[in-house]
């Protein structure tokens, strides 16, 4: 997995933004302990991803920071954040 263009960092980042707006939505009518602990680990890898976008970045800055990022998390939690983007890239 690996972000190659422009586009596909900007699709990424629209992505989140739109999946953490319809959660914030959802907090909103139906109050914030409407999700279950499973899904606030899931919120929170998306709230991680979204960090990446916090500074503007090259590419290649952006691709390696995102390595430190997994380096530094569990298997499951680099596994679900890789299939996050690979799902939202490459609809895979």
């Amino acid at each position: 997995m690996k972000i190659e263009t422009d586009a596909e960092l900007e699709k990424l980042y629209q992505a989140l933004l739109t999946d953490i707006e319809t959660i914030q939505r959802a907090e909103r009518l139906l109050g914030y302990h409407c999700f279950t602990e499973k899904a606030r680990e899931k919120i929170k890898i998306l709230d991680t991803l979204l960090s990446l976008f916090a500074y503007d970045r090259t590419i290649k800055e952006f691709y390696e920071e995102l390595q430190n990022m997994l380096a530094m998390s569990d298997d499951k939690r680099s596994k679900r954040m890789i299939h996050y983007i690979q799902r939202k890239i490459h609809g895979s």
